[in-house]
């Protein structure tokens, strides 16, 4: 009868509650993990296991019933994680035979096989022993619960001591053990293989003889077995059948096919794009005063026991005109005019017996205050946030951080300083890597001492950066670097200053493969503003032949004869007769010399030309050219050597150098070099690029993280350093920029350094037609976001009569 009943139920046998609670109390997560069920049937055992140890869980359960119901609770369980990863790609509908994943995926391997015997395979407990084991990393676990008489089959016993170590058995406890006689076995997975001796297989087979034979699992006071952190990161990491479940691909198509990407929609319906502002955390009160003064409010219903309102909100523009005249001290006045945009919001409303009325000015004020508790409830739920502020599934690896950093004036309850990130700190953090999920940047403003650096580190640490590089201000290098340290164990950290530590920050010294949160395997670079924007500058690089002067000068290159005549408009010679004749006019010789003269590319030698006429060093001194070949088009301009005072023309240094090479040529008997007096300014000082562009160039699509300290400093249009800022954005995955004072007061001060950090920007913001800076549209951003004012002055004489001095706007 017990034959007949374990077929019917296929094997499934459950894991009781209680043994679930005592195993999991052997064991600890503290990096969290992976955990795989091959046998998951109702996904009981493989959730408990995975809420209490922190760890996602993944099962496969060929019984079509159970693996509903698996998936129907795994899905509570993931319910507001928001992961990637939906239930149905949990949980497979299928063999675990036909599962696909890279081998060292988990961490933990929770084995309750069927307990049957197979005419081709055998046992099948030992076939799943054996199969499931490559999915199960070097150092991970292994839980098998199977009937206590397979410790006799020797060779899954001889498997067991092969591939794992530190193996105890024990038995199920009292009261559970008499219904199947099960055990659970513990075990870590060894890195290979090794050769088993069989009096340790005899000793564990004897460990079959019976109840006495086992102690029985307990809950353990502290926990036994460490499980390591994952080898196979979240992005090289898949979990599928090698057969599609149709039902499964309808799913997937309805939630993340083509029917839901925004192109798709655009092509259905452009106005659908226009979806409502999710903030990331909840709106503050003063946020909500400021969406209802701005007339954010569109066909709402305000109800109480006397009144019920349906209510439109209107925002718009207005120009306010001012003029005013000033004194002057040389008996002249100054008129100054001002337009200055101002935003108006009124409210129309209609009660429930077709009465309108509009609210303006101080109407506005006094409706708003009768109304405002409903408002701010209609704006809370139509703007629904982004992070609620419950660390969405952050907050075991945020806990682990900075812990070996005590918190200064806090104590706990036994009297002992506090460590780790303040709540705080790890809300912000968490807000950052929720956003970060699915945009590639994020700012944080906070005053000076909330800990925005730690936060920056903790989101590195939360993404599992693989390389990171923290662009701040030249005195902030050792501080980051220690803070880093601090906050994330492990983590290694280097000053990056020249473009061989940039090699050797992208070499092959860092596996992508092992790289994980806590390895010490993941590097921040630590880079300067000044050595990200700073390089030797530039020069003209040209061949000139002849003897004329080429000098900068008044002449310029009016006194260099030209075989194709004086003007400097003359166009080159058409063809070869049109050249010979020319050629006639000079001997053979002066003919070899002037073929010399002009200005030649340095990489083909072509003379050069500009609007068919001879370059002149004039026209290189007003911008950088290249070649005017097709076929080459090299530049005609070169970086600079940097030199300090000792390396100028003339220093002591040099002729010391000089001196000593003479020496030491006549000491070891050879001639003296005959070197210039002084030497070559070439052979001295050092060339100098910015690593912000040479990163770019490197590593575009390799940096996994960019954290930009004190981001405010560069929002000019024009300067050096938000060109560097912009190109390292434009090499990094994600960008977390980080300020006190992001605001500037106006709408323009925000406009460039938002352009730098998000694409939406780029997109919205650029004339495709324009060149230059005159591409960004930075006066629709302002007029869009911010108000427009205009200010003219005008001088005037004494008796009011306009001068003509210009005017300035």
């Amino acid at each position: 009868m017990t034959r007949l009943a374990n077929i019917e139920k296929a094997g499934y046998f459950p894991l009781p509650p209680l043994v679930t609670d005592q195993i999991a109390s052997h064991i600890s997560a503290p990096q969290g993990g992976r955990l795989l069920d091959p046998c998951a049937g109702e996904g009981t055992a493989l959730l408990s296991l995975a809420q209490q140890l922190n760890l996602d869980p993944f099962g496969v359960e060929l019984h079509e019933g159970r693996a509903q119901a698996a998936r129907a609770a795994t899905g509570q369980f993931l319910a507001g994680q928001e992961n990637p990863i939906l239930p149905h790609g949990r949980i497979l509908y299928d063999s675990y035979l036909n599962l696909i994943t890279p081998a060292n995926s988990f961490n933990l391997l929770y084995l309750n096989p069927p307990y049957d015997h197979d005419e081709t395979d055998g046992r099948l407990e030992y076939q799943w022993l054996m199969r499931s084991r490559p999915w199960l990393q070097a150092g991970g676990l292994l839980i098998w619960v199977v009937p206590q008489h397979l410790l006799r089959l020797r060779k899954a016993v001889r498997y067991i001591l092969s591939w794992y170590e530190q193996v105890q058995v024990y038995r199920f406890p009292d009261g559970e053990y008499e219904v199947f006689k099960q055990i659970a076995l513990f075990g870590l997975r060894r890195e290979k293989a090794i050769g088993v001796d069989q009096a340790a297989v005899e000793r564990l087979v004897e460990l079959a003889a019976g109840k006495e034979a086992l102690p029985p699992l307990t809950t353990a006071a502290e926990p036994v077995y460490t499980l390591p952190p994952l080898l196979v990161k979240n992005g090289r990491f898949h979990f599928r059948s090698q057969f599609i479940d149709p039902a499964d691909a309808l799913a997937e198509a309805a939630s993340s096919g083509a029917t839901q990407s925004a192109t798709w929609r655009e092509h259905l319906d452009p106005a659908g794009l226009r979806l409502p502002l999710r903030p990331l955390t909840p709106l503050k009160i003063g946020h909500m005063n400021s969406i209802i003064a701005a007339g954010h409010l569109n066909n709402q219903v305000l109800s109480d026991d006397d009144e019920r309102l349906l209510i439109k909100g209107r925002n718009y523009k207005v120009t306010r005109q001012e003029e005013y005249e000033e004194a002057l001290p040389d008996g002249r006045s100054r008129l100054t005019r001002l337009e200055t945009e101002t935003v108006v919001t009124d409210i129309t409303s209609i009660d429930s017996q077709g009465q309108v009325a509009g609210y303006k000015g101080p109407a506005l004020e006094q409706f708003l205050q009768r109304w405002i508790t409903h408002l701010t409830g209609i704006v809370a739920r139509a703007y629904t946030p982004v992070y609620r502020f419950d660390l969405n599934g952050y907050g075991p690896l945020l806990n682990r951080l900075s812990r070996e950093r005590p918190i200064p004036g806090m104590f706990d309850r036994q009297g002992r300083p506090k460590s780790g990130l303040l709540p705080a700190q790890k809300h912000a953090a968490a807000a950052v890597l929720t956003r970060l999920e699915t945009a590639s940047e994020a700012v944080i403003v906070g005053e000076m001492g909330t800990g925005k650096s730690s936060i920056a580190a903790a989101v590195a640490a939360g993404r599992q950066a693989r390389r990171t590089i923290v662009l701040c201000p030249p005195h902030l290098v050792d501080k980051w670097q220690r803070e880093f340290k601090a906050v994330w164990p492990g983590v290694r950290t280097v000053h990056l200053k020249t473009i061989g530590d940039v090699d050797d920050f992208f070499g092959p010294q860092l596996d992508d493969t092992t790289a994980t949160a806590g390895s010490g395997q993941a590097l921040v670079g630590v880079l300067k503003q000044t050595t990200a924007r700073s390089a030797s500058g530039w020069e003209h690089a040209y061949d000139y032949g002849g003897p004329a002067s080429h000098n900068y000068g008044s002449k310029g290159y009016s006194d260099v004869q030209r075989w194709w005549g004086q003007l400097l408009e003359a166009r080159p010679p058409a063809d070869e007769t049109e050249r010979a004749a020319l050629m006639r006019l000079f001997t053979g010789r002066q003919s070899d010399f002037m073929k010399l003269r002009g200005l030649c590319c340095p990489v083909c030698g072509a003379s050069q030309f500009l609007n068919d006429r001879p370059l002149t060093l004039l026209d290189l001194k007003t911008a950088t050219r290249c070649c005017s070949n097709a076929a080459c088009g090299s530049p005609l301009y070169q970086f600079t050597r940097r030199r300090s005072q000792s390396q100028e023309r003339g220093s002591f240094k040099l002729y010391a150098q000089r001196e000593r090479a003479i020496r030491a040529a006549l000491a070891d008997g050879r001639q003296p070099l005959r070197l210039a007096s002084p030497l070559p300014r070439d052979r001295h000082g050092y060339a100098k690029t910015p690593l912000a562009g040479y990163l770019k160039k490197r590593a575009k699509g390799r940096l996994d993280l960019l954290i930009i300290d004190e981001v405010h400093q560069y929002k000019g249009i024009d300067s050096d350093q938000g060109y560097a800022m912009h190109h390292l954005a434009q090499a990094a995955q994600k960008v977390v920029a980080l300020t006190g004072t992001i605001y500037g007061g106006k709408a323009s001060s925000l406009f460039y350094l938002l352009f730098r950090l998000a694409p939406e920007m780029a997109r919205h913001y650029v004339n495709p037609d324009a060149s230059g800076q005159r591409r960004l549209l930075s006066r629709e951003w302002v007029s869009a976001y911010g108000i427009l004012q205009q200010i003219e002055t005008i001088t005037l004489d004494e008796d009011g009569r306009q001068t003509a001095n210009s005017r300035s706007n």
